[in-house]
Protein backbone atom coordinates (compact mmCIF):
# COMPACT_ATOMS: atom_id res chain seq x y z
CA UNK A 1 0.00 0.00 0.00
CA UNK A 2 1.23 3.80 -0.91
CA UNK A 3 2.00 5.28 2.04
CA UNK A 4 0.87 8.97 0.39
CA UNK A 5 -2.26 7.21 -0.17
CA UNK A 6 -2.81 5.98 3.13
CA UNK A 7 -2.17 9.82 4.26
CA UNK A 8 -4.37 11.52 1.33
CA UNK A 9 -7.54 9.02 2.77
CA UNK A 10 -6.53 10.37 6.25
CA UNK A 11 -6.40 13.94 5.48
CA UNK A 12 -9.58 13.97 3.69
CA UNK A 13 -11.36 11.77 6.44
CA UNK A 14 -10.11 14.51 9.06
CA UNK A 15 -11.56 17.48 6.67
CA UNK A 16 -14.59 15.50 6.83
CA UNK A 17 -14.88 15.00 10.24
CA UNK A 18 -14.09 18.21 11.25
CA UNK A 19 -16.48 19.84 8.71
CA UNK A 20 -19.17 18.11 10.15
CA UNK A 21 -18.80 19.29 13.42
CA UNK A 22 -17.99 23.00 12.11
CA UNK A 23 -20.23 23.59 9.10
CA UNK A 24 -23.64 24.79 9.56
CA UNK A 25 -25.14 23.01 6.14
CA UNK A 26 -23.23 19.66 6.53
CA UNK A 27 -24.84 18.53 3.57
CA UNK A 28 -23.52 21.53 1.13
CA UNK A 29 -20.37 20.81 2.67
CA UNK A 30 -20.46 16.87 2.00
CA UNK A 31 -21.85 17.99 -1.85
CA UNK A 32 -19.14 20.25 -2.54
CA UNK A 33 -16.24 17.71 -1.46
CA UNK A 34 -18.40 14.96 -3.62
CA UNK A 35 -18.06 17.49 -6.59
CA UNK A 36 -14.58 17.89 -6.01
CA UNK A 37 -13.37 14.69 -5.99
CA UNK A 38 -15.63 12.35 -8.21
CA UNK A 39 -12.87 13.28 -10.87
CA UNK A 40 -10.32 12.23 -9.16
CA UNK A 41 -8.94 8.35 -9.81
CA UNK A 42 -7.38 7.81 -5.94
CA UNK A 43 -8.88 4.39 -4.82
CA UNK A 44 -7.83 2.13 -2.59
CA UNK A 45 -8.64 -0.91 -5.57
CA UNK A 46 -10.65 -4.12 -3.79
CA UNK A 47 -11.13 -5.54 -7.22
CA UNK A 48 -9.98 -5.41 -10.44
CA UNK A 49 -10.07 -1.54 -11.29
CA UNK A 50 -12.83 -0.96 -8.53
CA UNK A 51 -12.65 0.23 -4.41
CA UNK A 52 -13.11 3.01 -2.24
CA UNK A 53 -12.91 5.91 -3.99
CA UNK A 54 -12.28 9.48 -2.56
CA UNK A 55 -15.40 10.95 -3.77
CA UNK A 56 -17.15 7.53 -1.59
CA UNK A 57 -16.38 9.19 1.63
CA UNK A 58 -18.84 12.58 1.28
CA UNK A 59 -21.15 10.80 -0.83
CA UNK A 60 -21.42 7.85 1.22
CA UNK A 61 -22.26 10.46 3.93
CA UNK A 62 -24.98 12.19 1.97
CA UNK A 63 -26.69 8.47 1.78
CA UNK A 64 -26.24 7.69 5.08
CA UNK A 65 -28.01 11.20 6.06
CA UNK A 66 -30.87 10.67 3.11
CA UNK A 67 -31.51 7.39 5.28
CA UNK A 68 -30.88 8.34 8.62
CA UNK A 69 -32.10 12.23 8.90
CA UNK A 70 -33.49 12.84 5.28
CA UNK A 71 -34.91 15.94 4.04
CA UNK A 72 -38.09 16.72 3.15
CA UNK A 73 -38.81 15.56 -0.66
CA UNK A 74 -35.95 13.50 -0.90
CA UNK A 75 -36.79 11.13 -3.85
CA UNK A 76 -34.80 7.82 -5.26
CA UNK A 77 -37.14 7.82 -8.73
CA UNK A 78 -37.34 10.92 -11.29
CA UNK A 79 -39.93 11.43 -13.48
CA UNK A 80 -39.26 11.30 -16.95
CA UNK A 81 -36.03 9.21 -16.80
CA UNK A 82 -36.22 6.33 -13.61
CA UNK A 83 -37.37 3.50 -15.81
CA UNK A 84 -34.07 4.58 -18.79
CA UNK A 85 -32.26 4.08 -15.69
CA UNK A 86 -33.36 0.85 -14.23
CA UNK A 87 -33.52 -0.28 -17.38
CA UNK A 88 -30.12 0.38 -17.99
CA UNK A 89 -28.92 -0.35 -14.98
CA UNK A 90 -30.71 -3.57 -14.82
CA UNK A 91 -29.39 -4.72 -18.13
CA UNK A 92 -25.91 -4.08 -17.71
CA UNK A 93 -25.73 -6.06 -14.15
CA UNK A 94 -28.13 -9.29 -16.17
CA UNK A 95 -25.14 -9.15 -18.95
CA UNK A 96 -22.27 -9.15 -16.57
CA UNK A 97 -23.34 -13.19 -16.23
CA UNK A 98 -22.92 -13.91 -19.48
CA UNK A 99 -19.77 -11.71 -20.10
CA UNK A 100 -16.92 -13.72 -20.91
CA UNK A 101 -15.33 -12.33 -18.15
CA UNK A 102 -17.81 -11.48 -15.61
CA UNK A 103 -15.28 -10.32 -12.61
CA UNK A 104 -14.74 -6.79 -15.46
CA UNK A 105 -17.97 -6.38 -16.35
CA UNK A 106 -19.19 -6.58 -12.34
CA UNK A 107 -16.90 -3.92 -11.63
CA UNK A 108 -17.16 -1.67 -14.50
CA UNK A 109 -21.29 -1.96 -13.55
CA UNK A 110 -20.06 -0.96 -10.03
CA UNK A 111 -18.88 2.22 -11.56
CA UNK A 112 -22.18 3.14 -13.47
CA UNK A 113 -24.47 2.29 -10.05
CA UNK A 114 -21.67 4.91 -8.26
CA UNK A 115 -22.59 7.39 -10.94
CA UNK A 116 -26.49 7.17 -10.35
CA UNK A 117 -25.88 7.49 -6.62
CA UNK A 118 -24.05 10.79 -7.43
CA UNK A 119 -26.65 11.96 -9.83
CA UNK A 120 -29.63 11.09 -6.93
CA UNK A 121 -27.22 13.48 -4.32
CA UNK A 122 -26.79 16.44 -6.50
CA UNK A 123 -30.35 16.13 -7.85
CA UNK A 124 -32.31 16.33 -4.51
CA UNK A 125 -29.24 18.70 -2.61
CA UNK A 126 -29.19 21.16 -5.16
CA UNK A 127 -32.27 22.40 -3.71
CA UNK A 128 -31.44 26.21 -2.57
CA UNK A 129 -29.57 28.81 -4.62
CA UNK A 130 -26.44 28.35 -1.78
CA UNK A 131 -26.08 24.96 -2.31
CA UNK A 132 -26.55 25.47 -6.52
CA UNK A 133 -24.02 28.55 -6.32
CA UNK A 134 -21.66 25.87 -4.05
CA UNK A 135 -21.74 23.28 -6.49
CA UNK A 136 -20.97 24.81 -9.34
CA UNK A 137 -18.54 26.45 -7.89
CA UNK A 138 -17.58 22.66 -7.17
CA UNK A 139 -17.65 21.88 -10.41
CA UNK A 140 -15.28 24.99 -11.95
CA UNK A 141 -13.28 24.62 -9.21
CA UNK A 142 -12.29 20.39 -10.23
CA UNK A 143 -12.60 21.52 -13.87
CA UNK A 144 -9.82 24.50 -13.57
CA UNK A 145 -7.83 22.26 -11.47
CA UNK A 146 -7.64 19.78 -14.17
CA UNK A 147 -7.66 21.95 -17.13
CA UNK A 148 -4.43 24.08 -15.48
CA UNK A 149 -2.65 20.21 -14.89
CA UNK A 150 -3.96 19.61 -18.34
CA UNK A 151 -2.38 22.33 -20.39
CA UNK A 152 0.98 21.87 -17.72
CA UNK A 153 1.39 18.30 -18.90
CA UNK A 154 0.82 19.04 -22.71
CA UNK A 155 3.68 21.67 -23.29
CA UNK A 156 5.86 20.38 -20.28
CA UNK A 157 5.51 17.13 -19.43
CA UNK A 158 4.08 14.94 -15.83
CA UNK A 159 3.80 17.17 -13.15
CA UNK A 160 4.76 14.55 -10.60
CA UNK A 161 1.55 14.44 -8.95
CA UNK A 162 1.51 10.39 -7.76
CA UNK A 163 -0.19 10.68 -5.02
CA UNK A 164 -3.01 11.69 -7.27
CA UNK A 165 -2.42 8.71 -9.62
CA UNK A 166 -1.01 10.90 -12.30
CA UNK A 167 0.02 8.54 -14.95
CA UNK A 168 2.14 10.64 -17.08
CA UNK A 169 2.73 11.02 -20.69
CA UNK A 170 5.59 12.78 -22.49
CA UNK A 171 3.67 14.65 -25.17
CA UNK A 172 0.16 14.23 -24.24
CA UNK A 173 -2.10 15.99 -21.33
CA UNK A 174 -4.34 13.48 -18.97
CA UNK A 175 -4.65 15.44 -15.74
CA UNK A 176 -5.39 12.61 -13.17
CA UNK A 177 -7.03 10.54 -15.74
CA UNK A 178 -6.12 7.20 -16.87
CA UNK A 179 -5.52 7.73 -20.49
CA UNK A 180 -5.51 11.24 -22.58
CA UNK A 181 -9.35 10.41 -24.23
CA UNK A 182 -10.69 10.53 -20.76
CA UNK A 183 -9.64 14.25 -19.58
CA UNK A 184 -10.96 15.04 -23.35
CA UNK A 185 -14.68 13.73 -22.30
CA UNK A 186 -14.46 15.63 -19.07
CA UNK A 187 -12.94 18.78 -20.18
CA UNK A 188 -15.76 18.75 -23.08
CA UNK A 189 -18.61 17.95 -20.66
CA UNK A 190 -18.09 21.18 -19.30
CA UNK A 191 -16.80 23.58 -21.70
CA UNK A 192 -20.09 24.71 -22.90
CA UNK A 193 -21.16 25.74 -19.56
CA UNK A 194 -17.86 27.49 -19.29
CA UNK A 195 -18.40 29.44 -22.29
CA UNK A 196 -22.17 30.14 -21.86
CA UNK A 197 -21.29 31.43 -18.66
CA UNK A 198 -18.68 33.61 -20.08
CA UNK A 199 -20.81 34.85 -23.26
CA UNK A 200 -24.25 34.61 -22.11
CA UNK A 201 -24.15 36.57 -18.47
CA UNK A 202 -24.09 39.45 -17.80
CA UNK A 203 -21.13 40.18 -15.26
CA UNK A 204 -21.72 43.43 -13.00
CA UNK A 205 -17.69 42.64 -12.05
CA UNK A 206 -15.01 42.49 -14.46
CA UNK A 207 -12.82 39.83 -12.47
CA UNK A 208 -15.52 37.01 -13.06
CA UNK A 209 -15.94 37.18 -16.90
CA UNK A 210 -11.76 37.07 -16.84
CA UNK A 211 -12.44 33.96 -14.55
CA UNK A 212 -14.52 32.49 -17.24
CA UNK A 213 -12.07 33.72 -20.11
CA UNK A 214 -9.25 32.26 -18.27
CA UNK A 215 -11.25 28.40 -17.69
CA UNK A 216 -12.01 28.49 -20.93
CA UNK A 217 -8.27 29.28 -21.74
CA UNK A 218 -7.08 26.68 -19.87
CA UNK A 219 -9.69 24.19 -20.88
CA UNK A 220 -8.97 24.67 -24.60
CA UNK A 221 -5.11 24.15 -23.89
CA UNK A 222 -6.32 20.55 -21.92
CA UNK A 223 -8.16 19.61 -24.76
CA UNK A 224 -5.63 20.76 -27.20
CA UNK A 225 -3.00 18.62 -25.77
CA UNK A 226 -5.34 15.89 -24.98
CA UNK A 227 -4.79 14.89 -28.71
CA UNK A 228 -7.93 13.41 -28.22
CA UNK A 229 -10.08 13.71 -31.72
CA UNK A 230 -13.29 12.27 -30.70
CA UNK A 231 -13.52 15.06 -27.95
CA UNK A 232 -12.69 17.41 -30.23
CA UNK A 233 -15.38 17.08 -32.68
CA UNK A 234 -17.65 16.71 -29.99
CA UNK A 235 -16.77 20.11 -28.63
CA UNK A 236 -17.35 21.22 -31.40
CA UNK A 237 -21.14 20.01 -32.22
CA UNK A 238 -21.92 20.98 -28.56
CA UNK A 239 -20.57 24.45 -29.12
CA UNK A 240 -23.01 25.00 -32.43
CA UNK A 241 -25.91 23.17 -30.62
CA UNK A 242 -25.48 25.85 -27.48
CA UNK A 243 -25.06 28.70 -29.63
CA UNK A 244 -28.57 28.19 -31.49
CA UNK A 245 -29.84 27.39 -27.83
CA UNK A 246 -28.41 30.25 -26.18
CA UNK A 247 -29.42 32.94 -28.20
CA UNK A 248 -33.15 32.31 -27.74
CA UNK A 249 -32.49 31.76 -24.47
CA UNK A 250 -30.14 34.99 -23.15
CA UNK A 251 -31.74 34.75 -19.69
Amino acid sequence: MDPSKIVLFGFVFLIIGIGFFVVADRRKFLLVLTIAFAPLQSAFIFYHFNGLMLMDFPMLALLAMSLFAPEKNFRWSFSGISFAIALFLGWTLVTCFTAENSGWAFSEWTRFFRGFLLFVCVANYTNTPSRMNAALSAMLGTFAFQAMLGTYQWRYGPMGLRILEEIGYEWRAAGTFEHPGVIGDFLIMLLPIVVRLLVFQKHSDKKKAWFYFALLAFGGGGLLGSYGRGPWVSFAGAMVLMFIYSLFQRR
